[in-house]
């Protein structure tokens, strides 16, 4: 995709999500597409940390496949 992507292992509200991100990495990510998503959903089906219900993405949450 041309873009680093990092999981991180902290529960967060969106706001500290956001924050976190901005300071330790660019921002939260932004999905542009089903290619896109596919992606993505492979990356967390191999987190390597649990993760919870739900992860923050851009402005919206999204809910993986599990």
């Amino acid at each position: 995709m041309g873009r680093n992507i990092t999981l991180v292992g902290k529960r967060l509200c969106w706001s500290d999500a956001l924050l976190y991100c901005r300071d330790f990495h660019w921002d939260l990510l932004s999905i542009r597409g089903p290619e896109e998503q596919e992606m993505i959903d492979e990356l967390v089906a191999r987190a390597p940390f649990p993760l919870s219900i739900s992860l923050w993405v851009g402005l919206r949450r999204l809910v993986p496949n599990l």
